[in-house]
């Protein structure tokens, strides 16, 4: 037997839609067999005839009663093709070439009940999938590590893809579902069939499109996380303060992993620590941004970091050309810098006894590499 897999154009308690869909299949010669829940159906070769469609919700019954309903269906002029399941929910797809045979259902109560738990079943699910998913989405920023702008910052390719283009299609989607959701149970409370019509074509191209941006979002999941490298000391060193330059007499030892970490909000974002053959540390920590609106509340993060971590520092501000801004800190425990311009933060701390203000001029440089 021949068969064939196509795209889906829509949920099944769209029933106005996809009875068109169906009807246009069967005239081509495809009758339906099955459903996945979200992606295709399946259809078996049959004789191209002009058919009505009907997709009826399977409600709970006894299985006499239900074997009598079909009974009663055939006599009337219609063939059942086939039960398929969608969300939970189980349709009868009835068949008729009879055009003179009489609807399944001529009872408007009978019609209601029979399609409201379906529709009550769609409606609940598309308010949980619209608040959660968002609920969710937005809660990440609160329960972030370090906080928001470090998980902004840290976006790679899908979380970009995700917040700008398909968690505000899926809200507006969610939306527009919702109400035709509502539209629905409103015709079948009132005792009104669903019309039969609806541009299926259109529809199945939008659902098409839907599903290749989620397979294009998990692509990008898999190639694009954010880049992450952790290097002891082999590599090139980024442009920085060198704890040589703050004492040659001393050997410096990597004490944690260089780590440089890219991504497209935050092309460079570089941390290493050096310890020397005396015990003492220096530690460099630098990031450059995409955008210069970053730039301004990343280095107040920086700087509040290493304020609580100094709680009983002075704090010098600096007015020095080749800053946006400049600030000394220092302590009983060592001395920090944290200085910023452009798109670049820089922040230079040590315990060696040393005058970090001498060292402004190569802190300017270190900012100025910027490309």
């Amino acid at each position: 037997m021949k068969k064939k897999w196509t795209p889906r154009p829509y949920e099944l308690w769209d029933s106005a839609l996809v009875e068109r869909w169906l009807e246009d299949e069967a005239a081509k010669g495809w009758w339906i067999t099955g459903c996945n829940n979200w992606w295709y159906a399946s259809f078996r070769r049959t004789e191209p005839a002009v058919c009505r469609v009907r997709i009826r919700p399977q409600e709970p019954e006894a299985r006499e009663a239900r074997r009598e309903r079909g009974e009663l269906y055939r006599e009337f002029g219609w063939e059942l093709g086939a039960v398929i399941t969608d969300g939970g929910c189980d349709y009868e797809v009835w068949y008729c070439s009879d055009p003179e045979a009489r609807e399944l259902d001529t009872d408007p109560v009978a019609m209601g009940w029979a399609w409201e738990k379906s529709l009550r079943h769609a409606w609940i699910v598309g308010w949980l999938m619209l608040t959660l998913i968002p609920a969710i989405w937005t809660g990440l920023f609160f329960v972030f590590p370090d906080g928001p702008l470090e998980m902004i910052l840290d976006f790679n390719l899908f979380h970009i893809l995700f917040s700008v283009v398909i968690l505000p299609l899926f809200i507006v989607w969610q939306v527009w579902r919702l109400w035709k959701i509502q539209k629905a149970r409103r015709r079948v409370r009132a005792g009104i069939a669903p019309a039969s019509g609806g541009d299926w074509r259109r529809r199945k191209r939008g659902w098409t499109v839907l599903w290749l941006l989620v397979i294009l979002l998990w692509i990008s999941l898999m190639v694009n996380n954010a880049g992450f490298r952790m290097d002891w000391g082999t590599g090139e060193m980024p442009p920085s303060i060198q704890a040589k330059e703050l004492a040659p007499e001393e050997t410096w030892e990597p004490e944690l992993p260089f780590v440089d970490k890219s991504s497209p909000l935050r092309p460079c974002r570089r941390m290493w620590r050096m310890r020397g053959s005396g015990g003492e540390l220096v530690e460099n920590s630098y990031d450059r941004v995409r955008f210069a609106c970053f730039t301004e509340p990343l280095y107040e993060k920086r700087l509040a970091a290493y304020r609580e971590a100094m709680p009983g520092a002075e704090m010098t501000v600096l007015d020095r050309e080749g800053f946006d801004r400049a600030v000394l800190l220092r302590d009983r425990d060592g001395t920090a810098l944290a200085v910023c311009r452009g798109r670049a933060v820089y922040v230079l701390w040590t315990d060696l006894p040393v005058e970090l203000t001498d060292y402004l001029d190569r802190a300017a440089a270190v900012l100025a590499q910027q490309p």
